[in-house]
């Protein structure tokens, strides 16, 4: 063993060595250090030891591990192991390195644990190859930390680390790709705080997340990530914008009782499994435009009123938990998709209308269009027919006719229309009409014995006016006008009823007819709902 314990060393310069005794330097004081291309066979101890100047190790190899437990490098002094192979454990707990720390394209084939660290510039880990644990454990970084492009084969803790800078998981290439971390097993992250803002588009993390309880005063951006495991976020806070659009969650994720101060950005984003956001409250409306949420739960938190913007989306299982009634207040639904979505377990979440449209959130200030509200209301009777929830999907599409009719009087008096297409709309609105009126869409069949009792009401007078001897009084008018509604038989032959008479009753008797084959059809589809 080569000891230099408590020497102070001007410089030491191994470039291209080959050593095959261990070294220790332990509690030494050391200018200048250059191990470029060198290959260290045995254990290097560096505890307590300080770097005044620099500490060079390009392309080295460490073959054993390196000890170096509460080292220090001052600032301005160059700390660079670029491409550097670490083939056994790293030691760097309670270091102190004051100064820009870079191990670009180094492979540490054993753990790198940095415990309680203390980093005052910039640490460079980029395209990092982490083959077993990397530990940043309560680790302290006073300016960024950039790991993008880094590869993480089991884990990455940075739990209870406070990064005054930013936090890059990505990084740029070629000015037009972006690559992120790749972490093979789990990543803990939990009590992160970060003061700038935190980077990782593009990353994969293969197993468990946890986020919880992290804080980024910063902006978040975690766009076209892939999460293969349980994702924690609950009680997190992100004071910045925070972007996750066109992300996976292969697994659970869970944002329950987590602050949003800024935007929050879910667009396109896909929660294959349970996606929990309970309580979850924002200061911005939660947009989940495109995304795909196959189940979980969403409740509103107590003290606040939390938006969801889900233009688009596609709503499976999800469970809305109501802190009040009228739930649909607090989400964007429009053109929203369906898919399993059990309208019979919300029911007393429905206002007295079934209105889902009636979104409140004073941020976003578009309304939507006609045409759009047709569309919302289509889709959302489609899905309500797929799950066998009939008195929804029966509501829902007495609200689509509702606004296509709606729509047929705006195209009616549209000036940049061209006449055939308002002739059509007016054809359309006055048979949509008459279908509304008369048997509520095919929904309401006492709408039609109402029609039916006005029509006969309606043709007595003609009888009383006639003076028709079985009309000689109102009693007997009106049982002659039920007589030609229900069956067209008159009380005596046909020959002596007038031949008026005999016209008056024979279209009565035509309506009769329609609004009793409407009725039958109207009470048919109304039992089977």
């Amino acid at each position: 063993m080569i000891l230099l314990d408590f020497c102070f060393i001007k410089s030491i310069n191994v470039d291209d060595g080959n050593i095959q005794t261990p070294i220790s330097m332990c509690d030494a004081e050391i200018e200048n250090l250059s191990a470029i291309r060198t290959n260290f066979r045995d254990v290097l101890y560096l505890k307590r030891t300080q770097f005044i100047s620099s500490l060079v190790a390009n392309d080295a190899v460490f073959d054993g591990q390196i000890q170096a437990t509460k080292i220090s490098f001052l600032d301005n002094t160059d700390v660079i192991f670029r491409r550097t192979k670490f083939r056994d454990r790293v030691c760097f707990n309670k270091a102190r390195i004051w100064t820009e720390f870079d191990i670009w394209n180094a492979v540490f084939e054993g753990d790198a644990e940095f415990r309680e660290a203390v980093f005052g510039d910039p640490v460079r880990a980029n395209w990092v190859d982490f083959r077993r644990y990397a530990d940043f454990y309560n680790s302290d970084f006073h300016s960024d930390l950039d790991l993008g492009g880094a590869f993480f084969n089991k884990s990455l803790g940075l739990s209870k680390c406070k990064i005054n800078g930013d936090l890059h998981f990505d990084t740029d290439y070629d000015d037009c790709d972006s690559y992120g971390i790749s972490v093979g097993a789990t990543t803990n992250l939990s009590k992160l705080t970060v003061d700038g803002d935190f980077n990782a588009q593009q990353s994969s993390f293969s197993e468990l997340v946890d986020l919880s309880n992290i804080t980024v005063h910063g902006e978040t951006h975690l766009s076209n990530s892939t999460f293969g495991g349980v994702t924690r976020f609950n009680m997190a806070i992100f004071n910045g914008d925070f972007n996750t659009a066109a992300a996976i969650f292969e697994k659970e994720s869970d944002f329950s009782h987590c602050k949003f101060n800024s935007d929050v950005v879910f667009n396109m984003t896909e929660f294959k499994r349970a996606a929990k956001f309970d309580e979850t409250n924002s200061n911005s409306p939660i947009k989940l435009i495109g995304s795909k949420l196959n189940l979980g739960i969403v409740r509103q938190p107590k003290d606040n009123d939390t938006y969801y913007d889900l233009t688009r989306a596609t709503l499976g299982d999800i469970d809305l938990k109501p802190q009040t009634k009228d739930v649909f207040k607090h989400y964007k639904i429009h053109k929203t998709e369906f898919d399993g979505f059990d309208f019979s377990h919300h029911m007393e979440l429905y206002s007295d209308e079934y209105n889902i449209h009636t979104y409140e959130c004073k941020q976003d200030t578009n309304q939507p269009t006609t045409a759009e509200l047709v569309s919302t209301y289509l889709k959302s009777k489609n899905g309500a027919n797929r799950v066998g929830a009939t008195t929804a999907a029966s509501k829902f599409f007495m609200k689509e006719m509702k606004f296509r009719r709606i729509l047929h009087w705006e195209t009616l008096f549209n000036k940049k229309a061209s006449i055939v297409e308002r002739i059509k709309s007016l054809i359309s609105w006055i048979s949509n009409w008459f279908l509304n009126i008369s048997c509520g869409y095919g929904e309401r069949p006492l709408r039609t014995i109402g029609i039916s009792f006005g029509v006969i009401l309606a043709y007595t007078p003609l009888y009383l006016i006639i003076n028709s001897p079985q009309s000689a009084s109102v009693v007997s008018s009106v049982s002659f006008s039920t007589q030609a509604f229900a069956t067209l038989i008159f009380g005596q032959s046909a020959q002596s009823v007038p031949i008026s008479i005999q016209f008056i009753g024979a279209t009565e008797g035509f309506i009769g007819a329609f609004l009793i084959a409407l009725f039958v059809f109207a009470l048919t589809r109304s039992i089977h709902r």
